[in-house]
This record gives C-alpha cells, sequence and structure tokens, in this order.
C-alpha cells in the first residue's frame, strides 16, 4: 500500500476552505450582532396617547320580590303555603293557620 504525500496544491485548498469559512461565520456574526438588532426591536410613537378610562358598567339594583318570588318558583313552592307566605314577609318563623 502506498501513502499519498500531501500536495501543496491540497494544503492551498485546506487554507481556501479554512478562510472562507471563518470570512462567512464573521460576516454572520457581524449581521447578528450589529443588523439584527435594529431589525426586530419595537419603537414607540412619541405621539402616542394613553389608553381611555375603563369605563365600568353600572349595575342595575335589584328587586328583591321578584327575585324572591322567582327563588320560591324554581324551588316549586307553592304560592299558597304557609312558607311562601312567611318568605315572602321576610320571617323566619312559620305560623300555622291552626294554631
Amino acid at each position: 500500500m502506498t501513502a499519498k504525500k500531501a500536495s501543496a496544491h491540497s494544503i492551498k485548498n485546506i487554507f481556501l476552505i479554512i478562510g472562507a469559512s471563518a470570512l462567512v461565520l464573521g460576516a454572520a456574526f457581524v449581521f447578528a450582532y450589529a443588523a439584527l438588532p435594529g431589525l426586530l426591536t419595537v419603537t414607540y410613537s412619541d405621539t402616542a396617547t394613553s389608553t381611555p378610562g375603563v369605563v365600568v358598567p353600572t349595575i342595575p339594583p335589584l328587586d328583591k320580590v321578584a327575585y324572591d318570588t322567582k327563588l320560591l318558583e324554581l324551588a316549586h313552592v307553592a304560592t299558597s303555603s304557609n312558607w311562601y307566605v312567611a318568605f315572602m314577609a321576610g320571617t323566619t318563623t312559620i305560623t300555622l293557620a291552626n294554631s
């Protein structure tokens, strides 16, 4: 088996490849360091206005009688029961008619 010696031509090619790679890497570094941040930054106008005030919606007052009536309807409480009358009167004690 014969060993081939490196010729002067192949050494020049290796240096040429290394030099071109260094040049490309250097250009990429300069672009990434200098140009890329300028392209990706966000700038704000000096004439920008502040956001408008937050509008809080006003809640209408609660109609307690209508609320209580609807609550008792959902609970299926008969309007003829003593409990319904006591609840609508706002008391916690039920008085029975027989007492």
